[in-house]
């Protein structure tokens, strides 16, 4: 006959705080030296990696005052619209590629001998940030461009010459506007003066085929009744005391 065996079982209690600290003692090299290693190799990329500047400038546009009662909002067009209208011609590939390659600027030199144009383009592209300022006064709205590059020299010199297009596509945009309000403003005044010339015409031709009946002769045509009536009365009058003196008898 087989012996008889003993099971012993052993139950396993949760870890508590104690037990925590006690496993961060036993392996604090394998902690403390991935963390080391770490934080070296941060210094040291930050270190090796070129700086970067930004450039920051802030641009004031007042908006058209012209009523929408008077223009309609087509012509009238708002600072978002104009702002979206001027930012893609500024920020077309002809606009930045001739900036990139300027010789008084010559942005991007070792990324232009190894990507294309249209590379380089996009990623200057992404490296400026035109936002919205509200400034909340006087109807006016105002925008900020930012540019970033390693040399905060050029990274200025960008921001000036995208201020300066901002600043020429915004007078084109002006004046485009003014014209276009100008030329709204005399078609309604041409298409006012032919409505009323045509008014005018009708009320002559009213007027001529209603002569006598129109309501302004009213108290004319009353005064010339009365002076009728008048003249029937007297005639009237003569012809009564005419038929008298014939009807007296002869002596």
């Amino acid at each position: 006959m087989a012996a008889a065996q003993n099971f012993v079982t052993v139950t396993r209690r949760p870890p508590d705080v104690e037990d925590y600290i006690d496993m961060l003692r036993r392996y604090r090299s394998w902690l403390i030296g991935p963390m080391f290693g770490g934080l070296v190799v941060a210094v040291v990329v930050a270190f090796l990696w070129s700086d970067t500047y930004v450039s920051t400038a802030v641009m004031r546009i007042t908006p058209q005052t012209i009523s929408a009662a008077l223009v309609p909002t087509v012509v009238n067009m708002q600072m978002q619209q104009r702002l979206q209208q001027m930012q893609q011609e500024i920020l077309s590939r002809n606009s930045l590629s001739e900036l990139i390659q300027r010789p008084s600027i010559d942005l991007y030199r070792k990324e232009r001998q190894r990507y294309p144009m249209e590379d380089v383009v996009s990623d200057m592209r992404n490296k400026i940030r035109i936002q919205t300022v509200d400034v909340g006064r006087g109807g006016a709205s105002a925008f900020a461009i930012s540019f970033s590059y390693p040399d905060r020299f050029k990274a200025q010199m960008v921001v000036r010459e995208l201020v300066t297009k901002f600043t020429e596509q915004n007078v084109t945009v002006q004046r485009n506007s003014a014209n276009m309000t100008s030329q709204f403003l005399g078609d309604e005044m041409k298409q006012a003066k032919d409505r009323m010339e045509d008014l005018e015409q009708k009320l002559t031709k009213f007027k001529i085929e209603n002569m006598g009946r129109l309501p302004e002769q009213f108290q004319a045509n009353v005064a010339q009744l009365n002076a009728y009536q008048m003249m029937v009365s007297q005639a009237q009058e003569r012809s009564k005391r005419s038929f008298s003196a014939i009807s007296r008898p002869i002596a």
